[in-house]
């Protein structure tokens, strides 16, 4: 979701939020062909309270049935799922398209200072796969909620590994470390 944010701030934009029904079932309308998730600008934190990321108040929801079930407690990011429109909590580690929305247009002669292009790449002591970056951590055995918290501690979060080819990459690495 970090990308789509990205993706959306770089656009004087940000993920979108509703304020109301009708809203939601525009923007559903816009993206109902479609079979691929839209992440929205909406988290749902630890204690499953949920919030705009902008800070906007909390006046609407739309939730799949069941949802949001905060699997593994690791589902904190949200998407509009295409066929119905409702929301799903997801991984914020999947990749998906997202909706952004604008409260209004960049000022018409505004200058923005240059900026130096983003350094790409994985630090030394982490591996690069599939345009994310991983590092395997074997010197202890702990618990999820402490392996999560290493984890932070080291800038990432625990690996959500969402496809047969990035499990591929790993599997031979956590046999050589183990």
């Amino acid at each position: 979701m970090e990308d789509a944010r990205r993706f959306c701030k770089e656009r004087h934009s940000d993920l979108v939020t509703f304020s109301s029904q009708d809203e939601n079932v525009f923007l559903w309308k816009q993206i109902y062909s479609g079979h691929m998730n839209f992440w929205i600008g909406l988290t749902v934190d630890l204690d499953r309270s949920v919030q705009w990321i902008d800070g906007s108040p909390m006046t609407f929801q739309w939730w799949e049935d069941h949802q949001p079930d905060f699997k593994n407690f690791d589902e904190n990011c949200v998407v509009m799922v295409p066929y119905n429109g409702f929301w799903h909590d997801y991984n914020c580690g999947f990749e998906f398209k997202s909706i952004c929305k604008r409260s209004g247009l960049p000022p018409a002669n505004a200058t923005v200072a240059p900026t130096l292009p983003p350094k790409g790449g994985c630090e030394d002591t982490w591996k690069k796969i599939n345009f994310k970056c991983y590092k395997i951590v074997n010197n202890q055995n702990l618990t999820w909620d402490a392996a999560r918290q290493q984890c932070r501690d080291l800038g990432g979060n625990l690996a959500s590994i969402s496809s047969r080819h990035t499990q591929g990459s790993f599997h031979p690495k956590i046999f050589r470390f183990s």
